[in-house]
């Protein structure tokens, strides 16, 4: 188990057992829950009406961001490798920003013309495969540099709502992944995809 907490900053780094171990024990060790900063990051996951996970892949690895929103207050547990992630307090108007920079999203210029075109969906797979070499081969496949997963788990109203969305990041630009079947990408922009990424997070 690791919890590791800095003071200056409120940031508490820590594993899966050592996050499980702190929620719910008010009397947790040393100064993480006398710090307000990180207290309030622990509750939001503890009440949290709406959760989601961001699954990244790259060149360099799979990154495995978790976030929580809870009225007024919300948690990200941002992963840095190890099995490990830094548990961050925001606030919950701050989510669709600090997922939009995670995933580096932003305008993208595209030459030529894109059109929609079905996708093998065991490469979508891979492209988000802790294997360096399932990985890298998948996104070479799809002409992509980076891969990223949306999921997200409840709302105010119904906490077992579902919603997802898949995206290809590439020197041909963003790429969405549609429903249908076959599974085909779909041309995007960035600015469609943050519109997306804040209905998929209301």
């Amino acid at each position: 188990m690791r919890a590791e907490h800095d003071e200056r900053t409120g940031l508490l780094r820590c594993d899966d057992e050592g996050l499980e171990a702190l929620l719910g024990h008010s009397d947790g060790p040393g100064t993480i829950w006398a710090d307000d900063r990180t207290h309030a990051a622990l509750d939001a996951v503890t009440g949290a009406l709406a959760q989601g996970r961001l699954v990244v892949g790259g060149a360099d690895g799979v990154l495995d961001h978790r976030w929580w929103v809870a009225p007024g207050a919300a948690a990200f547990f941002l992963a840095v490798g190890d099995g490990c992630g830094d548990l961050v307090g925001a606030h919950p108007t701050h989510v669709p920003g600090r997922l939009a920079r995670l995933v580096h999203l932003g305008p993208r210029r595209v030459d030529g013309v894109r059109a929609p075109h079905a996708v093998d969906p065991e490469l979508l797979e891979d492209a988000l495969h802790p294997s360096d070499l399932r990985r890298s081969s998948a996104l070479t496949a799809l002409d992509a540099h980076l891969a990223w997963r949306l999921d997200v788990q409840g709302t105010a109203d119904d906490p077992s709502a579902e919603r997802t969305m898949t995206v290809l990041d590439g020197a041909h630009g963003l790429w969405l992944v549609g429903s249908e079947t076959p599974i085909a990408l779909h041309p995007t922009t960035g600015t469609a995809i943050w519109r997306r990424l804040t209905t998929v997070l209301a």
